[in-house]
């Protein structure tokens, strides 16, 4: 003959049938922000042995009859493990750890990125898409929008803790026949009275009944905490504004407002932001302050509700419960009723006057070294980026990218100099692989710190052939087919700096320019040349020649004011013209052409010191109005 659960203080609905699972004994734990765990004791009524597949992960409901109060905790099969038969083989135990259908984010290890997001938000798109959804969102408080969360290499539910940790959200269930519901919570005032019985008695062990629902065993502890906390961060985009921030307890006890906790960074971008998470941290360092760890009868207990203690001789008032540690069991062999039925439980609570905020006991991930990115931006661009130099990056981890301006937050670019309006830039372009960084290794703080070379974006020169080359050279922008570089040869014996500009080259020096050629320099100008001089202007020829040849075209020499001397010290000044050269002052001119040389002028003087001579075949003297030949002798024929 099987057992029934009809007359049983202690039931199992499970998607076995009725009765084929029956309850014998459940002990676990639930507390808030935690996955609760229940070990169910059950004996399988069939002579075949169950089936795992058909009953993990899926839902059963534990039903806890006591007193006037019914007690239901529902959840999934985790695990189950196959025990001992008896009775001719006809009954089978077996043991069903029970959690949370949250449970299941344990499993579930991803890396993506979320932006422009509010926390509530993400954990609510993460629960969707794992298939939670009874889910109940009880926030009181404002959060503002993240630019850029990242999930690395950790499971769902280490991501949402975290997040939530960090926010000062705890969450907790509400179990129901058939189903429970995740509430998330950053108020009291989501903290509702318990279903059945929320004035619990206070009454000591001796001469009382296990069924009248009391407390019967209350320690109220407290221990020094910290009286202040600090922390700070720093924001590049107001870079003179500090962003310490703190906020000093409101429970004073042992001197403790003498004792400080310092963190940075604070993971804030604004001071505002800086003294609302401050708050949130000192809550959190109250919170454990001052405990009550008690035991009860009372089925009715569980994390996120409070009760209001009565008939103490000190704490009477409304707490919160924090948590429930549940033991319940009624052997097999007392069949129906409640013969044998034990249950009790410990618990702790907090007064309800108290913030709960939830210990950040997950760490959150720290990238290990470096990673390497593809720069990315909108369709059509070469160079996207904003006022600062940054741009955005295609993590190679990241599947749900779609390789486009939406891909990352915009990412600093390091350099080796950086001043105010001064230093050196190099920009980054989209199809670039880049070496990305994290500032203290955080996932959501990277830093690009350099490019690397891959089989899509080779080298400028080949290798190793020339290995001895090294260059800074660029890609004119949009299009290519053009570049500015700065080369470096070192190859023993032939090397060289060489400099190429796609299109202009422009320099300014604002005081001396020296340069010095120990062998030939050769320039090549291929259209006009302009060389301005506002002062003076030395050319020197140590020895050799000067040439300048002007192939076609002529050749001006403009003095606007001062002298203009040549002098020889050694040699001859020869200046030959195919058709004629002309000296000028004023109306005065002597004309050396191929018919001959004429001179004119008001007046023409021609005095040698010791002899003018004048030979010719033939010489002609005219003076229109007069001729003096003067001398001491004068000698004609």
């Amino acid at each position: 003959m099987g057992f029934m659960h009809a007359y049983r203080p202690m039931k199992l609905t499970a998607p076995l049938g009725e009765d084929a699972l029956f309850l014998v004994s459940l002990s676990g734990s639930e507390q808030i922000s935690s996955l609760f765990q229940f070990e169910l004791n059950t004996v399988w009524q069939n002579r075949n042995p169950m089936v795992f597949k058909d009953l993990l992960g899926k839902s059963v409901t534990a039903e806890l009859d006591l007193h006037d109060s019914t007690r239901y905790i529902n959840g999934i099969v985790k695990s189950i493990t196959q025990g001992a038969n008896s009775r001719e083989h006809e009954l089978t135990w077996y043991y069903l750890t029970v959690v949370p259908t949250m449970w299941l984010l344990t499993r579930n290890v991803n890396c993506r990125i979320f932006q422009k997001m509010k926390v509530p938000d993400i954990v609510e798109q993460v629960l969707n898409d794992a298939g939670l959804t009874d889910l109940e969102i009880k926030l009181q408080n404002s959060y503002t929008k993240r630019d850029y969360c990242v999930q690395y290499d950790e499971t769902d539910f280490a991501f949402v803790s975290r997040l939530l940790e960090f926010e000062g959200i705890c969450y907790f269930f509400k179990h129901e026949m058939g189903k429970h519901t995740l509430v998330l919570s950053d108020d009291k005032s989501s903290f509702s009275d318990l279903p059945q019985n929320p004035d619990i008695k206070f009454e000591a062990m001796e001469g009382g009944l296990r069924e009248d629902g009391r407390i019967y065993d209350w320690q109220k502890g407290q221990e020094i905490n910290s009286g202040k906390y600090s922390h700070t961060d720093f924001n590049f985009e107001t870079p003179e504004t500090s962003l310490l921030a703190d906020s000093e307890t409101t429970v004073t006890v042992g001197n403790n407002q003498k004792l400080e906790i310092y963190e940075n960074p604070g993971g804030y971008p604004a001071h505002t932001a800086g003294e609302d998470i401050a708050k949130i941290r000192m809550a959190e360092e109250e919170m454990r302050t001052q405990v009550v760890h008690g035991r009860s009868f009372n089925v009715d207990l569980q994390p996120g509700y409070k009760f209001t203690l009565k008939d103490h001789f000190a704490d009477n008032g409304k707490f919160t419960l924090t948590g429930v540690t549940h033991s319940a069991s009624q052997p097999l062999d007392t069949g129906d009723g409640t013969q044998g039925y034990l249950y009790e439980n410990q618990f702790t609570c907090i007064s309800y006057s108290t913030v709960y905020r939830p210990a950040r006991v997950t760490p959150r991930p720290t990238v290990r070294g470096v990673q390497t990115a593809i720069v990315v931006g909108p369709s059509g661009e070469e160079i996207y980026t904003d006022q600062y130099g940054r741009v955005k990056v295609q993590f190679h981890w990241d599947r749900e990218g779609k390789n486009n301006e939406n891909s990352s937050c915009w990412i600093r670019v390091a350099t080796y100099w950086a001043g105010k309006q001064w230093g050196a830039i190099h920009i980054p372009r989209i199809g670039q692989e880049v070496i990305v960084d994290f500032l203290e290794g955080d996932v959501d703080r990277p830093l690009i710190v350099g490019s690397v070379y891959n089989a899509t974006d080779m080298p400028p020169y080949t290798l190793p052939d020339e290995r001895t080359k090294s260059t800074l050279k660029s890609n004119s922008s949009k299009g290519g087919d053009g570049f500015n570089e700065l080369r470096f040869e070192d190859k023993k014996g032939s090397e060289e700096v060489y400099f190429h500009a796609e299109k202009d080259l422009n320099s300014l020096i604002k005081h001396d320019e020296t340069r010095e050629v120990d062998h030939d320099r050769t320039t090549t100008i291929k259209h006009d040349e302009t060389q301005t001089v506002t002062n003076n202007e030395t050319i020197v020829v140590d020895q050799g020649n000067q040439t300048i040849t002007l192939n076609s075209g002529n050749q001006t020499t403009e003095l606007k004011a001062g002298n203009q001397s040549t002098k020889v010290d050694a040699g001859t000044i020869t200046t030959e013209a195919m058709q004629s050269i002309t000296l000028k002052v004023g109306q005065n001119s002597i004309v050396i052409d191929q018919t001959g040389v004429t001179i004119k002028g008001l007046m023409i003087t021609v005095q040698g010191q010791v002899q003018v001579k004048v030979t010719s075949p033939m010489t002609q003297i005219n003076g229109d109005a007069m001729t003096t030949v003067k001398g001491a002798v004068v000698m004609i024929n």
